[in-house]
């Protein structure tokens, strides 16, 4: 068998034309190729994102900062920190009470106001060092003794003597006293048998509670008739120049569990110690700039009976004044700690005042210490 012999292939040289085409026929495809490059960036960039984004708020795509959370535990995106970051957290501190007064407080007898000559007697007996002389113008029972300009207080009958509140303050600061108003708020059963509005009532009714069988009513404190009366008496007082108030009596009566059930729902919640501020509130509100104090039961706190101090420590104040007896004196350390807001004076009754005592009020038939 023969083989047919193969040609030799013949290579023509290109023309410099021929390759001049070449090169331009080349840089036109790979410009084309990036063209088309750029255009479908352009187009996955615009159309794409919007993808992702619905992708990612259907939770089938993670959120680039969520990744973290979409690996396994056992994976970590970055190292632990060497060292924890530090926290600024909040420091607890415990409230910061006023500094306790400086007082050597004195009470007088309500007795020594009904005239001006057993005033005159109970002034000379003050004793020296005293600094301040608590006046009782307004006693348990709701009786004034000054001659008040009220006349809601005049009809009422409750005015029982009748020395000018001026003279009342000149005659204890020319003893270099400073007067103190000394006001009953709630123990008052004269005002609300002249104004009904002032009293407890049966709800829903236009009965008034009364203390006992054929008894009396009493001031409430709920009642705005009787947080304008507070108030009305100490903006009197304040204009008379007193410059100190002393609220005492901010108390309830001992309801029975069935008088309870049928006056104001109030009466047995917590909203008691609100009504009691409030009444010092529109005296306060009434006279202005005129420095305030409470008094407080030893024996009702340690009874669990703590309305007042309660609604002491919602008020502004100078001090809380604690009443203390030979039961309840033995628990002054503990009664002295109760308020958080305010500093404690002990008024001593019945009982000597112990010379650890700085501040302290002692009562007109008390010794000195």
């Amino acid at each position: 068998m023969k083989f047919k012999p193969k040609g030799r292939k013949i290579y023509r040289q290109k023309t410099g034309l021929e390759r001049l085409q070449d090169v331009r026929t080349h840089v036109l495809s790979i410009f084309g190729t990036l063209l088309v490059a750029a255009v479908m960036v352009l187009l996955g960039y615009s159309v794409g994102k919007p993808v992702i984004h619905f992708l990612q708020e259907s939770k089938l795509l993670a959120v680039p900062n969520e990744v973290g959370e979409t690996l396994p535990p056992t994976e970590a995106l970055t190292e632990p920190p060497t060292e924890a970051p530090s926290e600024t957290l909040p420091v607890e501190t415990e409230p910061v009470k006023r500094e306790t007064p400086v007082m050597r407080g004195y009470v007088l007898d309500a007795s020594s106001l009904i005239s001006q000559s057993p005033f005159d007697e109970a002034v000379a007996a003050i004793p020296e060092g005293t600094t301040h002389v608590f006046v009782p113008l307004k006693t348990k029972g709701g009786y004034l003794y000054y001659a008040t300009t009220l006349q809601d207080a005049a009809k009422s009958g409750a005015v029982k003597a009748a020395l000018p509140l001026t003279s009342i303050c000149d005659a204890i600061r020319n003893k270099g006293a400073e007067p103190v108003a000394l006001l009953d708020l709630l123990n008052d059963q004269i005002y609300p048998q002249s104004f009904p509005d002032s009293a407890y009532r049966y709800a829903g009714t236009t009965e008034l509670w009364l203390d006992a069988p054929g008894g009396k009513p009493r001031i409430s404190p709920f009642s705005d008739m009787t947080q304008d009366y507070l108030a009305s008496l100490a903006a009197e007082i304040k204009e008379a120049g007193f410059k100190e108030i002393a609220c005492d009596g901010l108390s309830f009566p001992a309801f029975t569990e069935e008088e309870i059930s049928r006056l104001d729902s109030r009466i047995g919640q917590d909203a008691r110690y609100t009504a009691i501020s409030k009444c010092v509130q529109a005296m306060q509100n009434a006279a202005t700039h005129v420095h305030f104090y409470t008094f407080v039961s030893g024996t009702d706190i340690l009874s669990n009976r703590s309305e007042a101090l309660a609604a002491s420590e919602s008020l502004d104040l100078e001090a809380v004044i604690c009443v203390v007896d030979s039961l309840s004196g033995a628990n002054i350390d503990m009664l002295r700690t109760l308020p958080e807001e305010h500093p404690v004076i002990f008024a001593w009754e019945d009982i000597p005042v112990p010379e650890t005592e700085k501040s302290f009020v002692r009562f007109a038939d008390h010794t000195a210490p």
